[in-house]
């Protein structure tokens, strides 16, 4: 790990001449800008697209997802945990105090099944939830394993489009989100990888033993998932099916980073977009010409594993979860801005 980590830094400060891939300042793109949230609403952590491209829609601190109509109709209310959490509309729409988060809910990852237009939510109080197309009450589908274990905090989503699996994150089962710190600092490690169908309802735990299981991403084929360990600061490979006969492992460490992967997702292409969130710990400077003192916010990666392209900001951002690349545009989430970017 010492010595990828060397040859990462190393890379890094290499003269921009013979980088061997893209490094993007954001600061300096006449294309960035932001799109506000309604008044007192926070923390788009996660983005999705629909099957007619529509949105994006964000999962946000007060509990809902919204929906961004474009500049006219602007952000409207798509969907909401069941009415069982106890609390009126009134009391959660727009408050983004942690301590309503257990009543209210927290949406975290996002992603549609364009064949039935579903969106499944990865809600960090209330389990894996769904709702359909025309937005409304999500239906919670799962909040225990098989054996009973519960699900506390329940985090990224992805979906094989053409199995209709969901496969989610549970970053603890010891820790909710609102504890999200001591999970980090006691090096917790309970988290897992799961998978739903919704076919047969059947919850299957595929990885444990986890630190921080965070964002998940599917192979464009389908053949392997990309998940964020956050507190190890590196993101795995866990192969679904047809993993090469040479690897000893279904689950291998596919990139070391040098500072915390919150989120990852797959672009058209079959690249991935990892976001990091150095507001976790230490901020990770480079000291060349083009990024002196800043930060950085994103790798996107080749389907093997190259670095294609680095990003980085100085101060207009002051934390980022989730990049998503759609249409040539590249949106970004966070956990705690009232805005979404995008550039």
């Amino acid at each position: 790990m010492t010595f990828t980590i060397l040859m990462i830094v190393f890379l890094v400060l290499l003269p921009t001449t013979v980088t061997p891939y893209q490094t993007i300042l954001v600061d300096n793109l006449k294309t960035y800008h932001r799109i506000k949230l309604p008044s007192s609403v926070i923390g788009p952590e996660s983005l999705a697209f629909d099957a007619a491209n529509e949105g994006p829609y964000v999962g946000v601190a007060d509990g809902r997802v919204l929906k961004w109509n474009g500049h006219v109709q602007g952000w409207t209310s798509f969907a909401v945990p069941p009415r069982h959490r106890g609390v009126s509309s009134e009391e959660c729409d727009g408050n983004s105090n942690i301590s309503m988060e257990a009543k209210c809910g927290r949406p975290l990852g996002l992603q549609f099944h364009k064949a039935t237009g579903d969106l499944y939510i990865c809600d960090a109080y209330f389990g894996l939830m769904v709702v359909g197309k025309n937005g409304g009450v999500a239906t919670r589908l799962t909040h225990e394993d098989p054996r009973g274990v519960a699900i506390r905090f329940t985090n990224g989503v992805d979906i094989n489009q053409e199995t209709g699996i969901v496969y989610f994150t549970d970053t603890s089962t010891k820790f909710q989100r609102s504890a999200w710190v001591w999970a980090v600092a006691t090096d917790d490690a309970t988290g897992r990888f799961m998978s739903y169908n919704p076919r047969t309802k059947e919850v299957k735990v595929l990885v444990e033993n986890l630190e921080f299981a965070n964002g998940v991403s599917l192979s464009k084929d389908g053949r392997f998932a990309l998940i964020c360990e956050t507190t190890k600061q590196h993101v795995l490979r866990y192969w679904l099916k047809g993993h090469h006969k040479y690897k000893a492992r279904k689950l291998e460490v596919f990139a070391n980073l040098t500072t915390y992967p919150d989120n990852v997702k797959r672009n058209s292409l079959g690249e991935f977009w990892v976001g990091l969130n150095s507001g976790r710990g230490t901020i990770h400077k480079v000291k060349d010409s083009e990024t002196a003192d800043t930060e950085i916010i994103g790798i996107k990666y080749a389907e093997g594993g190259k670095v294609l392209e680095t990003l980085y900001q100085n101060d207009i951002m002051n934390s980022v979860s989730e990049l998503v690349e759609n249409k040539g545009t590249l949106w970004i989430g966070s956990g705690v801005a009232p805005f979404v970017s995008m550039f």
